[in-house]
């Protein structure tokens, strides 16, 4: 097994160091500021769903309904982007997901309205 890993040779990755390490510090970066969010904002919707309850205030009615439209636009955005379309037919999942999304339960493959 030690003679295996000792003849692997490192692959050359285009790019500088400087661009390589900007670029993933980059998406890193992009990817916290989205995952605090969503972490934060569960708490804020609890909360400000609570006070609306009890006290009849419809502006934290509003603001817990647009922090969760938010969240349907971020994780729709991730759904669609083309690196999770690639990712998934690279696992080989593609057409199994894609033909699972518009065929209806009834299986005649058109939508009900």
């Amino acid at each position: 097994m030690q003679h295996l890993i000792l003849s692997l040779s490192p692959t050359s990755v285009p790019g500088t160091l400087v661009t390589n390490t900007v670029l993933v510090g980059g998406v890193a970066l992009l990817h916290v500021l989205f995952a605090t969010f969503l972490i934060g904002s569960c708490t804020l919707v609890a909360l400000s769903e609570g006070i609306s309850m009890v006290t009849k205030d419809e502006r934290h009615e509003r603001l817990a309904r647009s922090l969760v439209h938010a969240w349907g636009y971020i994780f729709s955005t991730g759904r669609r982007s083309p690196s999770s379309s690639w990712s998934l037919s690279w696992l080989g999942c593609g057409a199994a997901s894609s033909s699972a999304s518009s065929s209806s339960p009834s299986g005649s493959g058109s939508s009900r309205h």
